[in-house]
């Protein structure tokens, strides 16, 4: 029993000495990457993935808004509903479901804004099954139905 007990010991400091190195080679491309562009966001995307994984909450906060904010500075909306999809599921997993919720309409917006149906349609399926998990269920076959209806039309407009 007790050498199993150092394995595991020994294993989870193994899997958190690699997570560490891995967000500091993500921020070294980050601090090293000058440029403000789409590959910008996606590297600051990571980063807050990271320390998602670190669970070290603040610091996903932090590098989120600078995706976020970076996303609108250069207006690319598919970056930004990107960012706030992939923040959407951090929360979602954390049971953080008011702010899941927040990310998530905010996505639907910017993937609106820039008319991108199947980002829509695929953020509505992540808030139905939010709202699945917290037991509102007409919330969540509404936001279910309109992902149906996009993709539906989606559909439609590919077969033309």
């Amino acid at each position: 029993m007790k050498l199993f007990l150092v394995v595991l010991i020994t294993l989870c400091n193994c899997i958190v000495s690699a997570q560490q190195k891995k967000l500091d080679s993500l921020i070294a491309v980050n601090e090293n990457y000058k440029k403000e562009d789409s590959f910008k966001v996606i590297y600051l995307t990571n980063i807050f993935r990271q320390y998602l994984r670190l669970n070290n909450l603040p610091k996903m906060e932090e590098y989120a808004k600078n995706a976020i904010l970076l996303s609108k500075k250069i207006a690319n909306t598919n970056s930004e509903s990107y960012v706030y999809e992939r923040l959407g599921l951090c929360y979602h997993g954390k049971s953080m479901y008011l702010q899941a919720i927040n990310a998530y309409t905010a996505g639907i917006e910017a993937a609106t804004k820039g008319n991108d149906k199947d980002e829509v349609a695929g953020l509505f399926l992540n808030l139905g099954a939010l709202y699945t998990s917290i037991s509102d269920y007409s919330k969540a076959i509404e936001c279910n139905q309109k992902a149906v209806d996009l993709y539906n039309l989606l559909n439609e407009q590919n077969e033309i």
